[in-house]
């Protein structure tokens, strides 16, 4: 048989296929839940999850596929839950080595301080521009006693 002979017109009736709605237990698909996990993709899943679960450092996920396939919020949803069980890592904070500018001095402290430890050098900055020459106007540096 020639290819020619398989080709076919396909009428209007062949392109649509109808849907019972009164079968559906919604009346928008904004009332359902999202799934709670990706169908078909087991291989794709459980490597991530393996890369996800890696417990070194130094280790990278590529993930690629056609646009519209869910790549992002997959990835997301398999972060989010270790990155939630996980303890909170530490905030860093690096400060100047006067002594060897090139390698900050590296403050460890509790995750979350780290921005409040900001705001406060940023207050006592502020605090010692007006202070310090405050106490070069006064009167106990210019030596006089009243």
């Amino acid at each position: 048989m020639k290819a020619n002979n398989l080709k076919r017109r396909l009428e209007a009736n062949e392109l649509y296929h109808a849907c019972n709605l009164d079968l559906l237990s919604f009346e928008t698909t904004g009332e359902l839940e999202c799934l709670a996990e990706t169908i078909g993709q087991e291989r794709a899943l459980e490597a991530l999850e393996f890369g996800v679960g890696m417990p070194h450092e130094g280790f990278n996920l590529y993930v690629m596929g056609s646009s519209g396939l869910g790549r992002h919020t997959l990835v997301n949803q398999a972060l989010t839950k270790p990155s939630q069980e996980a303890p909170k890592p530490s905030d860093w904070c690096y400060t100047a080595n006067f002594t060897a500018p090139p390698r900050p001095d590296v403050l460890k402290i509790t995750a979350g301080s780290g921005r409040r430890l900001h705001h406060d050098m940023e207050q006592l900055v502020d605090d010692l521009l007006i202070a310090i020459p405050a106490a070069f106007r006064g009167d106990e540096y210019h030596g006089d006693h009243r």
